[in-house]
């Protein structure tokens, strides 16, 4: 099997047909829209192909229905192939060759039907020219042999042996059943057989071929039944281009014209394929022979340059890796330098703010805001010092109107510069003092920048000033809301004790009525004789009399109560806890006012243990939890990530003996409202009840 492929398609030629997958034929007549396509032997009618002079080659083939004068891409009974590089000239002109031979064996003995033609035409689109012999060529440029022609000789034109093959005498013509020697090779690929008759040439005698050899005489492939008698051609090869027949005059010079340069073509052509077919193999050695070393040259030299850019590539590496160790040393160089004390990096781990001015109370830092802002206002008069500019500006020649022209201009700036300060002032949060900072840094370098060609900038020692409002309204600002959050806690603490003593005066109003109660009921009995009875009320009468100085001895130690360990599970998970105090008498007052709508579930409650010292005992807790503090800033929020066991511990070793300690909450409406979303929803008729009030 043969196959040949090009830009456009492929040719696969199989046993009996011609199999074609050609791209371009989506944009031709129906028949051609089929892809493959496949066409049997004993249906082509003719093949013919061109060798252009950018030596690429069009192959067409005919099948039966094919209409001459009709546009190729019109026909759908003629398959044109597109140019086929000059790479593949050799591939296409093999195919082509055993197309032929087979074409030419199947139609071997069948009905009287034109055999299939081999031609070199100059425009394969030119179909309304007549046929000559110059479009037939004879079996021997075949390697696998075609049917000869009927007739030997046409007028006109005579026979173009190969250079490669023998002389043969002149005038001498093939007979019909003339093969060629295979010793002599094959004729070069698009070698033109016949061309148009010249005047005879003086040319050495070539011997006579022997008897028992056979003469060098070529067969050609018929031309269709359909072609017509060749052309009359002048001795020169040039036709006359008067031609006056009828109104048609202008249509034959065109055809004229057009044969005499196909006939130009021709011998040129012919000329070089002499001149290629003359090389002696050693000179085609020679051309193979310098073509490798080329290639060897550049692979070489293709070598060599991948060497040198590996190389560069590794100097870059190295390079690279000594300036990256460089840094690194210098980085390790300049954080030993640094010297950060514990305690300032735990203060910004925790956004503890640092004062820049440290004053004992906001009273303070706003005497000391009042003192900066006079210096700032003595300095924004005229001659302060706030702004700086050049004396020896001038304008129009003049040195006075230059200096009222610096002066508008210096105000002009130094209003936007203290614009700028004011709005960082009035805007000012503790948290952005460092991005106030750098905002007034740049203005100062604007104003600069604008005020450069008179010299025109913003006085260091004013700069300084306005920087110092900045660092102290931030102190203030900040001193101002711990102040606050004192003063918070003292009302909540004053609140505390108060309702803490209001429990035990109301504890102690209760004990008193009830211990006199049972006072005159003692009475009673004992005029009554009820010596029995008496004793168990006075039982009574002395529990609560111990219970009453209880309540004083509490109301008189401010540092008793109960500290409580609570928690919160479907608020805020299973590692987090609270410990606090109270001095309440029912510490679960307590627990319910933190339970509130603040929380959407109440807190559970882990341990209450009373002690004389609650004060200590909590401040202790907090101590030894201060590493798991949740809010670092404000002490008086209790939470801690720890599980009520590790408190367990903790509260065990400081308070002592715990009589009572749970360690799993309860968390009931938490639970319930998980039970409650994880189960399947309920019927609406069951949810709102099925009865009517009566």
């Amino acid at each position: 099997m043969s196959t040949i492929k090009h830009q456009e398609g492929e040719a696969i030629l199989s046993a009996d047909s011609l199999t074609l997958t050609f791209t371009a034929w989506t944009a031709m007549p129906a028949k051609k829209q089929a892809s493959p396509l496949i066409i049997p032997l004993t249906g082509i009618v003719c093949i013919e192909q061109q060798l252009t002079r950018l030596n690429e080659r069009y192959l067409r083939i005919v099948t039966p229905g094919y209409t001459p004068n009709r546009k190729v891409a019109e026909d759908p009974h003629v398959l044109h192939f597109q140019p086929v590089r000059s790479g593949y000239a050799a591939e296409v002109a093999a195919f082509v060759e055993k197309l032929v031979a087979a074409v030419n064996t199947y139609r071997a003995g069948g009905p009287a039907t034109p055999p299939g033609c081999l031609v070199e035409v100059e425009d394969i689109k030119s179909t309304a020219a007549p046929r000559t012999p110059a479009e037939h060529v004879p079996g021997g440029h075949s390697s696998a042999g075609v049917q000869p022609m009927g007739n030997t000789a046409v007028a006109g034109y005579r026979y173009n042996s190969p250079p490669n093959w023998p002389a043969p005498p002149p005038g001498w013509t093939p007979p019909p059943d003339w093969r060629p020697d295979p010793a002599w090779g094959p004729a070069p690929v698009g070698w033109p057989f016949w061309v148009p008759a010249e005047p005879p040439q003086p040319s050495p005698a070539a011997p006579p071929p022997a008897a028992h050899e056979q003469p060098p005489t070529h067969p050609a492939i018929a031309a269709p039944s359909n072609a017509g008698p060749p052309q009359s051609v002048p001795p020169d090869g040039h036709v006359d281009t008067d031609i006056g027949v009828f109104g048609a005059r202008s249509k034959a010079r065109e055809l004229a014209v057009q044969v005499n340069r196909l006939t130009d073509d021709n011998v040129r052509l012919r000329a070089d394929l002499e001149r290629l077919g003359a090389l002696e193999a050693a000179e085609l050695e020679q051309a193979k022979q310098r073509l490798k070393d080329d290639i060897a040259a550049l692979e070489a030299e293709e070598r060599a340059q991948r060497d040198q850019a590996a190389a560069a590539h590794r100097a870059a590496a190295s390079q690279a890796a000594a300036e990256i160790a460089r840094l690194q040393s210098r980085m390790a160089e300049l954080r030993r330098g640094i010297v950060v004390t514990e305690d300032l990096l735990v203060l910004q781990e925790a956004g503890v703010y640092e004062y820049a001015h440290p004053l004992d109370d906001s009273v303070a830092y706003k005497a000391a805001l009042a003192e900066l802002k006079d210096h700032i206002k003595a300095m924004n008069r005229k001659d302060g010092g706030a702004v700086q500019a050049t004396t020896a500006f001038t304008m129009n020649g003049s040195l006075t109107e230059g200096r009222k022209m610096v002066g508008e201009f210096s105000k002009l700036l130094l209003r936007a510069y203290n614009n700028e300060a004011d709005n960082l002032v009035r805007g000012m949060k503790p948290y952005k003092l460092s991005t106030a900072r750098d905002r007034l840094d740049k203005t100062r370098a604007t104003v600069e920048k604008l005020g450069r060609s008179m010299d025109i900038r913003i006085s260091h020692p004013y700069h300084r000033l306005r920087l110092r409002e900045l660092e102290l309204t931030a102190d203030h600002l900040n001193k101002v809301a711990e102040e606050k959050e004192r003063e918070r806690e003292e009302k909540a603490r004053l609140r505390e004790e108060r309702q803490a003593q209001a429990e035990l005066e109301r504890e102690k109003a209760r004990l008193d009525k009830e211990r006199r109660h049972y006072e005159n009921a003692l009475a009673a009995l004992r005029d009554k004789g009820d010596e029995e009875g008496a004793r168990r009320l006075q039982d009574q009468i002395d529990d609560i009399a111990k219970a009453m100085d209880d309540v004083d001895q509490r109301a008189a130690n401010v540092r008793a109560g109960y500290v409580y360990v609570i928690s919160n599970l479907g608020s805020f998970g299973e590692r987090m806890i609270k410990v606090g105090m109270t001095r309440r008498l029912d510490p679960m007052d307590r627990v319910r006012e933190l339970s509130d709508a603040s929380v959407p579930f109440n807190f559970d409650v882990h341990a209450l243990h009373f002690s004389d010292d609650a004060v200590g005992v909590e401040a202790e807790m907090h101590r030894r939890l201060a590493d798991r503090r949740v809010n670092r800033v404000n002490h008086r929020r209790e939470f801690f990530r720890a599980t009520p066991a590790e408190v367990r511990d903790l509260l065990a070793s400081v308070a002592g003996d715990l009589l009572q300690y749970d360690e799993t909450p309860e968390a009931a409406e938490y639970r319930q409202s998980i039970t409650e979303a994880d189960a399947p929803e309920q019927a609406p008729a069951a949810a709102s009840g099925g009865g009517t009030a009566s």
